[in-house]
This record gives structure tokens, sequence and C-alpha cells, in this order.
């Protein structure tokens, strides 16, 4: 009796034990849970135990809690298997920009590629029929998306093996007007100015030239906000593209120097070392001066040590000017047909003597100049309205002070509006870069001024725009960079303001429009703040 029920019982524990299925139990879930080929599920042997042969070094990888995170990088023999897509993370920044491909054998599958936000929603799909897919995509704002890697068709055994390749597209940092200036070969004329509102990337240089002679120093300062990345700074040989001297500190200034000598023009580079801020790359403001270590005293019109900075002069006297050896003084007078312009110069002899000379805009000698011991004169016709220089150049020394003293007078000339140093900034395309120090003393001669600064998400700039009401009417207007208009102030009071709050980092646009002209000069001049709050 005991036998009997041993037998039964005995048998009963060793179909039960772990890795052994009953025969034929396709009632059992999941459907097909043994390892053999066929589309049963009626092996007894070795069920369930064996390692799934659709899988890769990312699963369990199905949706987006589980996604895995991922960099720039190229990830091979992946798997995209049925009725599981594969999800990965981005954590990007605004106007990241990324090169999405996957590379797979249509024979063996279809695949699709996705990309979600972190709300679910589905911004861009790449849902070819043949083999591999590529998208690009932008982020529009800080957070955090998903790639979604998804098999529509099996047509293999089981799944189609994939190669994910990801990277930054180096096209995406946000060009400022110096663009394109990536290269050494690329590199526009700078002159010695503050410049505002430049933009670096770790894969986008910055490269500039500037005109060499030899005497002054060549000093440079960039100025950023540490806390967006760290920005270096370096002066080059303008023909061999020789590093002469760099600035690589991790604070939010960065200054070179060095002393100039005859030759090519020197190359300047501004290039990002991290990046680590709310957008992509970083904002500068640059400084370029050109000093002289000889001693001489500088005038307030410096640098104005040649024809392309030379600084616009209306009809007065200008005394306290100074000329110096190593350097001359340009001046540009804009005038109009028929007038007969007078310079006149008066200097210290005892100090020195200085030489004079009138050019058209191609530098070619025009005028009549006279000159006695401590007085020149230099009298022209204008044949034509426009623009004409005037040189003043130290000639011998004399006296224990370096430099010769001097006064200058200019007679003759029709009122005219002068262009401010921000000209050619007449349109949206050619902006000139804003700072958020106050601009004093800039005018609108009958053209329109734009500005632009880039405005981090959720930031709030204000602009103001004043003028004297009896000189002219202005309007303000905030753009961003398809001209499409964020605000305006049209009063015609004599101050126009606007706020704007700006939902994705972006570069506004601020246009003073010349509405009307009321004084008896041509032209308005006006002061420009702006302000950017957090």
């Amino acid at each position: 009796m005991r036998v009997r029920l041993l037998v039964p019982l005995i048998l009963l524990l060793a179909c039960t034990e772990t890795g052994v299925t009953p025969v034929d139990d396709d009632d059992v879930a999941p459907v097909d849970d043994d390892d053999d080929d066929a589309t049963d599920d009626d092996d007894a042997v070795d069920d369930d135990d064996a390692a799934p042969t659709c899988t890769d070094r990312f699963e369990p990888n199905d949706d987006a809690d589980g996604a895995a995170s991922i960099d720039p990088s190229s990830y091979p023999e992946l798997w995209a298997c049925p009725d599981e897509d594969d999800w990965f993370r981005l954590d990007l920044r605004v106007f990241d920009t990324f090169l999405f491909d996957v590379f797979f054998d249509g024979d063996h599958g279809d695949v699709d590629l996705f990309v979600y936000d972190d709300e679910g929603t589905m911004l861009r799909s790449a849902t070819s029929t043949d083999s591999d897919e590529h998208l690009i995509f932008e982020a529009q704002e800080t957070g955090t998306y998903y790639a979604v890697v998804s098999l529509v068709e099996d047509r293999g055994d089981e799944g189609a093996e994939y190669l994910l390749n990801l990277q930054i597209d180096p096209s995406h940092c946000v060009e400022d007007g110096w663009e394109p200036n990536p290269t050494f070969t690329q590199s526009p004329f700078m002159f010695p100015h503050p410049w505002w509102n430049m933009v670096t990337c770790v894969d986008d240089e910055d490269w500039f030239e500037t005109a060499r002679w030899a005497g002054p120093l060549l000093q440079l300062w960039a100025y950023f906000d540490p806390a967006e990345g760290d920005v270096n700074i370096a002066i080059h040989d303008g023909t061999t593209g020789e590093m002469l001297v760099e600035s690589r500190g991790t604070g939010g200034e960065e200054y070179v120097e060095w002393l100039m000598d005859d030759g090519p023009p020197y190359s300047m580079r501004v290039w990002m070392e991290s990046d680590s801020g709310r957008y992509y790359g970083n904002v500068y403001d640059l400084l370029m001066e050109q000093t002289y270590p000889d001693g001489c005293f500088r005038d307030a019109f410096e640098f104005n040590d040649g024809q392309p900075w030379a600084w616009p002069l209306a009809n007065g006297t200008y005394p306290g000017l100074h000329a110096c050896a190593s350097d001359s003084d340009w001046f540009r007078v804009v005038a109009v047909a028929g007038d007969v312009l007078e310079f006149d110069v008066a200097e210290d002899t005892s100090e020195g003597e200085v030489t004079v000379g009138l050019f058209d805009s191609s530098v070619a000698p025009i005028g009549t100049v006279t000159s006695s011991p401590g007085a020149h004169s230099v009298v022209y016709t204008m044949p034509t309205s426009g623009s004409v220089f005037f040189e003043i150049a130290m000639g011998d020394e004399a006296g224990s002070t370096l430099g010769t003293p001097y006064t200058l007078e200019l007679t003759g000339q029709s009122p005219v509006c002068y262009p401010d140093t921000w000209e050619p900034n007449n349109e949206l395309i050619g902006a000139a870069g804003l700072a958020l120090d106050p601009l004093v003393g800039m005018t609108v001669c009958g053209d329109d001024d734009w500005f632009n600064r880039l405005v981090v998400q959720d930031d709030t700039i204000t602009v103001t725009v004043t003028n004297d009401p009896a000189d002219g009417e202005l309007a303000l207007r905030l753009h961003d960079g398809g001209g499409n208009v964020l605000g305006e102030s049209t009063g015609g009071g004599g101050t126009e303001t606007v706020t704007h709050t700006v939902g994705a980092t972006q570069f506004v646009f601020v246009e003073i429009e010349h509405v009307a002209d009321v004084g008896g000069l041509p032209g308005v001049t006006y002061d420009l703040t702006a302000t950017i709050t957090p």
C-alpha cells in the first residue's frame, strides 16, 4: 500500500522541478516560452532558462522609465526586437542640435527612429522603408528628450541588428554678426574698439585680424559669464598662424598683450575650453586696444591712428589735441557738394612740428596745403557729397614732452547728420551687438538702426530709447530672428520703452526707426539702454 502511494509522489516531485515543463503546455503564458525554433511550446527539457536571443547591453530599455542615458558616440551591435522599442535618454540644452543615424540591414527588418520630449510628444521621426534612418534634431528648450528605435517589421529570424550613431551638429552654434569666422583663414578685420554680444562654442572658434605696425602694444580683453562656460583668447601671427600669446584662465575675464612690429595683420582667436551653462556656447564681449608704451600723451580722439578709425569731425574748434611720433591722427568729415572746407592747425613749435594732409576715400591726396612754422591750412571744395579724411602726423620732435600739442579748426561744412560708430547697422541682417552699458549720442540719419542681443529662455529684456522731441521722432521695436515684432513703442514723446520675456533662448533684435525730423539739423540723436532680468 505504501509502495503504490510512493511512486506517484516521486513522479510528481520530478515533474515540478525548476526548468521542466509538462508536455504540450501551450495554454501557459507566455506563448511559446521554450527555447527551440518551433512555434509550439512543448519542449520539456530546457524550457525558459536560456538567455534571450534578441537583446543587447542596454536592455531593459523598453520605455521612458528604463531609457538608457547616452552621450554623443557610436553604439554598434544593438538589437531592435519584436514588440519592444529601445529608448535612449538625452539631457539637452536649448539649441543643442544632434545628428541621429541608425544603420541596419533591411533584409532583416524595417527599423524606424523617433524623438520624443519628456511629456511623450513625438517631435521628429525617420520612417523610411529601406535600410538606415537619419534625422537632425534641435532642442527648442532645455530638458530631457528620448530617441526611440522601433522594429516596425521583422524580416529575419528574430529582430534586426543595428548601429546607433549620435553626434553634435557643428553648425548649430548661434551665429553672431561676425560669422562665418571659424578658422584662421576666415578672419574678418576688426579695429580697436569694444565689441559686444558675440558667441563662441566648443566646436565653433571665432577668429579676427587687425592691422599691424611697429610701436603699439596690442591688448585684448574678453569678458563673459563663467557659469555658461570657459572662454579663452590668443594672439597669432597673421602669416604663419603661430600662436604668440594666450590666456586660459577659469574666471570671467581673459587678457593678452603683444608688442606689435611691422608686418601682415595679427590674428586673434577666441574659443571655448568647456561648456557648462543653460544654452549651447557662451556670449562674450571683446575689447581691443592699441596703446603706446612710449609715454606720449593720447588725446580724447584716440584711437584714430589710421583712416579706418578716423574720428568724425564737424564745424568747430578742437583744442588740446596731441600728435605722437608713433601714431598719426585721422579725422573724417562728411560734407555736401559745393561745401568749401577749410582745415586750420596750429601747433606749439617749442614742443615740435606736425604735418597735415587731406585725402579722399581711396587715400589719394586732395586739396591745397599751405604751411608755415606753427600754422597749417588745407582748403578743398567738395565736388560731390561724401567723406574726406584729414591726417595730422608728427614731424620733428622738440621740447621736454613727447609729442606735439595742437589745435584743430574746421569751417565750411554744411549741417549734416553724422553716422555713429555702429554704422552700418541699417537692417536686421547686419545688426550691431548690443551692450548692456548705456549707448549715448547715437544717431539715425534717415535710416534705421538695428542691434541684437542673445537672451536666455525665460529671461526678460527691457530696452529704452530717449531723445529730444524737438529734434525728431523715433519708434522702438523688438523683433525675433525672423523679423516678427515682439513688442513696440511708437508714442513719439521722447521716451520709448519695450519689455519682452523670451520663451526660448534666442537673439532679440532691436530696431530704432527714424520716423521724422523736427529740428533744424538733419537726423535724430538718441541714447539707448538695455537690461536683462533673469
